[in-house]
């Protein structure tokens, strides 16, 4: 089990670290490299949805056999709440690019898609917001989330991130 939680640890850790590199202006970007940034940015999210969702099943695992030793408890929620906030800057990157772009004309998205994307985006804050709450409620009332509930919350995180980049990109 602790070979399990280093690993996801390491999983998690080289996700945040894809998070902090540095980026050129948007507006230094050529159309299809804007396009490939914006695969890049929904692949990190995507890979920190699933180190997410892989913490829940281990934790799920040992506690359905109540064998999850008591040691690896706070590790265990460790890296839940370093998975919650990775999954939260990612997803906040995410939101930012976006939201430059439809403040550079070239690469703004087709009119008619703008008011799906200003939905999307608010829904994504939203999202957000529930997974910092989901985060608070672990560190400072030790309350674990639903497994269920955060499979959904980042099944929603990434759909909207998809559609998003579909509709950034349709221009």
């Amino acid at each position: 089990m602790e070979t399990m939680c280093t690993a996801l640890s390491h999983v998690v850790l080289n996700l945040q670290s894809q998070l902090n590199l540095q980026v050129a202006s948007r507006s230094e970007f050529a159309v299809d490299d804007f396009k490939l940034f914006m695969e890049q940015q929904t692949n990190v999210v995507v890979q920190s949805i699933q180190a997410l969702l892989l913490i829940l099943k281990v934790r799920e695992y040992y506690d359905a056999f109540r064998s999850f030793p008591s040691t690896q408890n706070a590790q265990s929620d460790h890296d839940l709440v370093t998975a919650l906030d990775t999954v939260v800057a990612a997803v906040t990157r995410f939101k930012n690019v976006i939201t430059y772009t439809l403040n550079v004309p070239e690469q703004a998205p087709p009119a008619e898609v703008l008011p799906r994307v200003d939905e999307i985006l608010a829904s994504l804050a939203t999202l957000v917001a529930y997974s910092l709450d989901i985060r608070q409620n672990l560190v400072e009332e030790g309350v674990r989330p639903e497994s269920q509930a955060v499979a959904s919350l980042v099944y929603t995180v990434a759909k909207h991130t998809k559609e998003l980049v579909l509709l950034v990109g349709s221009n």
